[in-house]
């Protein structure tokens, strides 16, 4: 049996708006709509739950997130009360009750008086398709796109074949809704489908939009409605029901054994495998004939319809999106894709014992080199830059550095001091180690790190000559900002003048200087290319300087005073932190650093700052507040959890939801706005021989010249300030990553593209310098296969890079200039010119 080709209309592949709602709860999160009533600066609100489905059963943790929750706030899921423990005024923590399996339950919260709904919040599993079957997440999806309800009895029948019938539903659903309601059947379309037969107005509406000409020929031909829909014909269905009936797929290469090439299905089960749709049925088979399950189709559908979610998730969560991951995202469900990125182990950047102060005469560039490429692995930031975007392009890690390179840009080193990798190394794998732990750790782990230590001068302030570079730093751009804040981030205002109440002034600074004397560089003997020397040992924790004695001699043991009359804030918050004399430096230490971990301001300022780096540049109150929540206990009664930290900030709808605002998202800095592409199009080397070196940061038009050398801020400040506005200031918004965005810049940015797309980074290794022993370059392949058809090949650039958003105009316009290449028989030139000008566009540019 066989699909006959029918011609209609092309429909728009964007299919949007409708399905964010489905596709926040079935991936692990769902949001509502803020309620009225509440008079602080955040409404109260519902705004999502972080686990939306369990066993019918009940039993299953569930955590509530929104705002101005009261003390006494009251839980019902289905109608059913539930046990909720208010954790604070962001997080109720509840256990979901027996309900009926198979159904959608509101989730209401009662704040004593105004309540906030979120409609069907809630899913109880289907009694065959638990939390553990491959099919879940899938299954939950099209249970909330409204494209079926189950097979009856609180059960999906998961291993039960869909019919012809059947398929006509599902896929009418998936692509209008579930309120659609097709036109009345006729009874005149197949032969052997009459009106008042069980889904006759589906099946009429899929022929009369051109995706099936029926099974079998005759006036008229026949549909087969009660037949099985096989694998083979299922690919065909989806395309063209999502793309339109005018899409025409890529020639097929051979991926199947058991799909050859003359096969009518093989181009479209090739471009379903591209997509990462399906892999298969085992090996190298995809089964053409088999039929299609109700589990398989559920996978089918999510797959397909749900994609530009996926899509916009991994442009905040990783480096840049790519088929196979987000593919990946809609198998899982986002709550299983967080929990597979935490336990993946990090991607470090490879150790390098110290090397002498002085370049030795015998270690000298370029493979001639003995030992080979000695200055510039031992004396140029290449290794590190080099690890980072190898790292960023093929590590599995991906959220982890994203996360990392985050926290760098928070807690700045640079190597603008700090040159040699060796040195350097041991702060970027503390960061990297500790992006999911807790930010206490990672406070301390910072400051008695030497490279921080040598960069704040914290590593010769004594007590006879402190110095209070570190002291200012840590509370200034490392923990709480020069603002105090409320939990949202708005700042607290001084009554009289209306303006910002500081943190701290030059006084708190005087004190906290003080906690952080007598810790030290030792020094360490080195031997490297014949040379042997000391250098200072930054492998290891700077430790206490103790006399002869061993007593601790360049430490102030001086009672200090942190925060007296800043803390408590105007909300009653925080306390000033009294150390005593006489103590080791150990103690001050650490009573000096749980005064800024414990500051009312810290998990405000850090939502902030994590949430421009991932999300967006201008983030509401409300979600700041959502997250700091979050830092301040975890839902465990943990503070500083930087993992609780980040799943509250992707998971959040208004990182999930399709923006409305004009306003939202931020500018791809540089090494974002490379690494976008060059993922998505499987960056290797430029012969294509390995991987790429990575070495994009300082070739000509790359990082450096775009504004951000990797490893490299100008200033403490990092690449770019973070309170920069967007242009043009007036209008109040902020932009950090505008901040190295000029005329120059952005010319480098089109300049970068034109090298990738049109040609390659070349390979430049001699004897005497090799800056870049492999090169990198892209695959078009795949690109080349859609050019003969342009509007094809601009709408899979749209849906891979644009998560499906580029405006009408836009494409009108690139499809224009597509079709103006010529001969129209090249298709490299084809898909370059695509490529390019979706890359330079501003709407690539900019995240939203």
């Amino acid at each position: 049996m066989s699909e006959r080709p029918f011609a209609r209309r092309s429909l728009s592949f964007v299919r949007g708006a409708a399905r964010t709602a489905t596709v926040l709860a079935t991936l692990g999160l769902a949001s509502a709509g803020t309620s009225l009533g509440g008079t602080s600066a955040t409404p109260f609100q519902l705004a999502y739950v972080s686990a939306t489905s369990g066993p019918a059963s009940g039993g299953t943790p569930v955590n509530l997130v929104g705002n101005q929750f009261s003390p006494s706030a009251t839980v019902t899921i289905g109608g059913t009360g539930v046990a909720g423990v208010v954790t604070n005024s962001t997080l109720i923590k509840a256990t979901s009750p027996g309900l009926t399996a198979g159904a959608l339950y509101d989730i209401v919260v009662d704040n004593g008086g105004p309540a906030a709904v979120l409609p069907k919040g809630w899913f109880s599993d289907f009694a065959d398709v638990s939390q553990a079957s491959p099919y879940h997440a899938p299954v939950e999806t099209i249970i909330r796109d409204g494209i079926t309800a189950g097979c009856g009895g609180g059960n999906y029948c998961p291993a039960s074949s869909v019919t012809r019938a059947q398929m006509a539903v599902f896929l009418l659903r998936a692509e209008h809704g579930a309120a659609y309601v097709p036109p009345p059947a006729t009874g005149t379309v197949f032969g052997d489908v009459h009106q008042g037969d069980f889904a006759a107005d589906w099946i009429e509406q899929l022929y009369a939009e051109g995706i099936t000409g029926g099974c079998q020929g005759g006036t008229p031909p026949n549909y087969c409605p009660a037949s099985s829909v096989t694998r083979g014909q299922m690919s065909v269905f989806l395309l063209k029901i999502y793309h339109g009936n005018g899409y025409a797929p890529p020639a097929a290469t051979g991926v199947f054994s058991d799909v050859p090439t003359s096969s009518p299905f093989a181009p479209w089960v090739e471009e379903l495998a591209r997509l990462y749709v399906t892999t298969g049925c085992g090996g190298s088979l995809y089964c053409p004939n088999n039929a299609v399950t109700r589990g398989q189709m559920a996978v089918f559908l999510a797959k397909t319809f749900h994609r530009p979610e996926a899509t916009r998730f991994l442009e905040q969560a990783t480096w840049g999106p790519k088929d196979s991951d987000i593919a990946g995202v809609l198998g899982q469900g986002y709550l299983p894709w967080l929990a597979s990125q935490y336990s993946i182990p990090p991607s470090l950047i490879p150790a390098q014992p110290l090397v002498p102060d002085s370049t030795p005469s015998a270690c000298g560039d370029g493979t001639a080199a003995t030992p080979p490429n000695c200055r510039r692995d031992n004396y140029s930031t290449f290794p590190l830059y080099t690890a980072f975007f190898k790292n960023a392009l093929y590590g599995q890690d991906q959220l982890r550095q994203r996360v990392f390179f985050a926290l760098h840009k928070i807690d700045v080193v640079s190597t603008n001091t700090i040159t040699r990798p060796s040195q350097v190394i041991p702060y970027l794998n503390l960061l990297n180690n500790d992006a999911f732990g807790n930010y206490r750790d990672l406070l301390e782990d910072l400051t008695l790190n030497p490279a921080m230590g040598e960069f704040l001068n914290m590593d010769t302030s004594t007590k006879n000559s402190p110095n209070e570079n570190y002291a200012r730093e840590v509370m200034q751009l490392f923990s709480i900002g020069t603002d105090l804040l409320n939990q949202d981030g708005s700042t607290q205002n001084d009554g009289v003048t209306g303006l910002p109440l500081p943190s701290y002034d030059q006084s708190v600074i005087d004190n906290m200087k003080l906690v952080f004397t007598g810790w030290y560089i030792p020094s360490v003997s080195v031997s490297l290319a014949g040379d042997t020397d000391t250098t200072g040992d930054y492998l290891n924790p700077m430790p206490i300087h103790k006399n002869g004695s061993n007593q601790e001699d360049r430490h102030d043991t001086s009672a200090k005073n942190l925060f007296l009359g800043f803390l408590p804030n105007l909300n009653g918050d925080g306390a000033a932190t009294a150390i005593p004399s006489g103590q080791p430096a150990a103690t001050d230490l650490s009573m000096g650093l749980d005064a800024l971990f414990n500051h009312p301001n810290i998990a405000p300022y850090l939502a902030r700052e994590l949430i421009h780096n991932l999300v967006t540049s201008n983030p509401s109150p409300a979600y700041i507040e959502r997250v700091a929540g979050f830092f301040n206990d975890n839902g465990s009664g943990v503070r500083g959890s930087l993992w609780a930290v980040v799943k509250a900030i992707l998971l959040d709808p208004e990182a999930r939801n399709a923006p409305a605002d004009v306003n939202y998202g931020k500018l791809k800095e540089p090494a974002e706005f490379m690494l976008g592409i060059l993922r998505a199009f499987n960056a290797q080397s430029a012969n294509r021989s390995t991987q790429s070196d990575g070495a994009i940061s300082t070739c000509s038009n790359c990082a450096r010249d775009q504004g951000q050398e990797i490893w490299k801020p100008p200033t403490v400040f990092s690449y770019f300030p973070q309170d920069y506005y967007a242009p043009p200031a007036s209008a109040g918004l902020f932009g950090p990553e505008f901040g190295v965005m000029d005329a120059s810049t952005s010319l480098k940015r089109a300049n970068f593209m034109n090298t990738i797309v049109f040609s390659s980074i070349a390979i430049n290794c001699s004897t005497t310098s090799c800056y870049t022993p492999n090169g990198t370059s892209i695959d078009l392949t795949e690109l080349q296969q859609l050019a003969p058809n342009s509007a094809n090949l601009v709408d899979k650039l749209n849906r891979l890079l644009l998560h499906g958003a580029m405006s009408d105009d836009m494409r009108t316009s690139i499809v224009g200039a597509v079709e103006a290449v010529t001969p129209s028989t090249d298709t490299l030139k084809r898909a370059r010119q695509a490529l390019y000008l979706v890359a330079t566009s501003s709407q690539y540019q900019v995240q939203r």
